[in-house]
């Protein structure tokens, strides 16, 4: 269901158990359901290969695959395109 909001932006929300659709917010289709090697996008309309998650890039459509990633330790460093921290020598 769409409405719009006191800003005229239409805002839409889907009943529980659906989402809104990643081509059309306005349909509400299931969420997918990821297989155990894939990273399940928050917004449960796609699954990633759980390599991709904190890798630097955002591969879910809704960023979810860069979110609460762990960070480094005071003498250690994060390397370019790697969610690895690595100590400095």
């Amino acid at each position: 269901m769409c409405l719009n909001n006191i800003y005229g932006n239409m805002t839409c929300a889907c009943p529980k158990g659906l989402v809104p659709g990643p081509k059309d917010p306005k349909n509400c289709v299931e969420p997918v359901k990821c297989d155990a090697r894939q990273f399940d996008c928050s917004s449960g309309t796609a699954c990633i290969n759980s390599s991709l998650r904190c890798n630097g890039f955002s591969d879910c459509p809704d960023d979810s695959d860069e979110f609460d990633c762990p960070k480094c330790l005071p003498n250690q460093f994060t390397c370019y395109r790697s969610p690895n921290s690595l100590s400095q020598m």
